[in-house]
């Protein structure tokens, strides 16, 4: 990873506070079309990519998002970023006369692949399960299964930090109900 000119969005969703509100707000449209944390978080990564790669020159419809294999949800993601709601406006506003359609910088929609037969999808998912143990660690004050796990944690995390797109880029702080929705619910330390 730190050969590499790779970077990584992180969007990570405390799911006790989605489950949360998704019981308080059922009729809320994002929670109907969202109905799971993991679309949600799909969905902000492909919004996050839209956001980044759109004043990027020569560059529309030039990145192809893969997922790990995922048969329960890979059906809605694949529709959700095919043809995305409205609602993702608030986070990257839509210019029909210049983009044509939401996600345009997006090729197609989703794909999903076993994470066994790509190696960079292995790769993703050991960072993904380090992040998610170092938030754990330290924001969530779940203890260490062994004396230093938390320092040898943040040792990795720190060694690929230059890989990591800003918070600010991914998570916005401007008012509007969709980023209220992505803001309410991300995991401490984010």
């Amino acid at each position: 990873m730190t050969n590499r000119n790779h970077k990584l969005i992180v969007t990570a969703i405390d799911n006790i506070k989605y489950f949360e509100l998704h019981e308080a707000t059922s009729d809320s449209p994002f929670i109907q079309a969202l109905p799971y944390p993991y679309l949600l978080a799909g969905l902000h990564i492909a919004l996050a990519i839209q956001k980044l790669n759109r004043g990027k020159k020569k560059n529309k419809g030039k990145t192809i998002l893969i997922f790990d294999e995922q048969e329960e949800f890979s059906n809605t993601l694949t529709e959700l970023i095919f043809s995305p709601p409205e609602f993702i406006d608030d986070f990257v506003p839509f210019d029909p006369a210049k983009e044509g359609t939401r996600l345009n910088q997006i090729i197609d929609t989703a794909f999903f692949v076993r994470s066994h037969h790509s190696s960079m999808s292995q790769v993703v998912d050991v960072v993904a399960y380090l992040y998610r143990l170092h938030l754990e660690l330290t924001s969530y004050g779940f203890d260490e299964s062994y004396e230093g796990e938390a320092r040898k944690v943040a040792a990795w995390i720190e060694r690929i930090q230059d890989k990591f797109v800003p918070f600010n880029k991914i998570y916005p702080r401007r008012k509007a109900p969709f980023l209220d929705l992505i803001n309410e619910v991300k995991a401490k330390g984010i």
